[in-house]
């Protein structure tokens, strides 16, 4: 090989290094998936949400909830699951699991996705989320018999799960989003005929009667009242609420191309673990 072919492939081979160097560090394709899967959980543990937005997948390739990206962490926008119970509180990050799956185009365009497991724990001397029943959760009022049904069995209730974690009943918890929620009004019953009674306002269907077109949506909590017609004080109503003593994140992620970084697609919430008066239960929360 003379000279010229020398220089020319150590030229070639300096353009390589310098193209490789210009690329982020984040944009390797050397790591696995976790890494970037844990930094997004830890982000959220440390409210630092500027960051965890940042490792969210391109808005292109994957629909954005109302209220953007700030949805995934605020109760405002009623999105679920809702990470708002972990950002900016201490929780315990057990064994991680890991779990990838080519896609059929892979040798095409090396795409791969990923599903990272996360088993989160609380403690009740650092921070145990309340599990709120459905009517307060979404600023309802109930009775105190209706409170003591849901006591008795608070995992017959998986619906709304993570919308219904808080870390208080005090009122001052959840704002007004910054986006319209659509709400649904029910117009009133066409006139009848001269003399007829007004039709009865139907019944409302135990707690699955919210308004909203996209799903129920998150108010501070409502009051508990007593027969006396005076409101459980808070304090109280805090002591005889379930707590939330464990749950599964799934963080899945996508890697779009051999170079490209992994970066979280969406979520998932398999499993949760509460707290009740007569143990620990299993909640497969919807």
């Amino acid at each position: 090989m003379g000279n010229l072919e020398r220089s020319a492939l150590l030229l070639l081979g300096l353009a390589g290094c310098a193209t490789v160097a210009a690329l982020p560090a984040s944009s390797l394709a050397f790591g696995g998936p976790e890494p970037p899967a844990r930094e997004f959980v830890e982000s959220v543990q440390k409210g630092d949400l500027a960051r965890a937005k940042q490792l969210l997948e391109s808005p292109r390739f994957r629909s954005v909830p109302l209220g953007g990206d700030d949805a995934y962490f605020v109760y405002e926008y009623a999105y679920q699951p809702n990470l708002a119970f972990l950002a900016g509180h201490p929780f315990e990050v057990g064994r991680v699991s890991v779990t990838t799956e080519r896609s059929d185009w892979y040798l095409i365009d090396g795409t791969l996705y990923a599903t990272v497991t996360f088993p989160l724990r609380f403690w009740p001397t650092r921070y145990q989320p309340f599990v709120l029943p459905p009517y307060l959760a979404f600023g309802r009022p109930m009775t105190s018999d209706q409170l003591t049904s849901y006591l008795e069995a608070p995992d017959r209730y998986p619906a709304d799960f993570t919308l219904r974690l808080r870390p208080g009943a005090e009122p001052g918890l959840i704002g007004t989003p910054r986006a319209a929620v659509p709400q649904v009004k029910t117009p009133p019953p066409p006139p009848g005929p001269p003399g007829a009674q007004p039709l009865a306002a139907p019944p409302t269907a135990g707690f699955a009667s919210y308004p909203g077109l996209f799903g129920p949506v998150p108010r501070d909590a409502g009051p508990v009242l007593l027969p006396s017609g005076q409101a459980l004080p808070r304090p109280q109503l805090e002591a005889l609420l379930p707590r939330l003593d464990a749950i599964t994140l799934e963080v899945h992620l996508v890697r779009r191309g051999r170079l490209a970084a992994w970066r979280v697609s969406w979520l998932h919430v398999p499993e949760a673990t509460i707290v009740t008066a007569r143990g620990a239960v299993t909640v497969s929360p919807r």
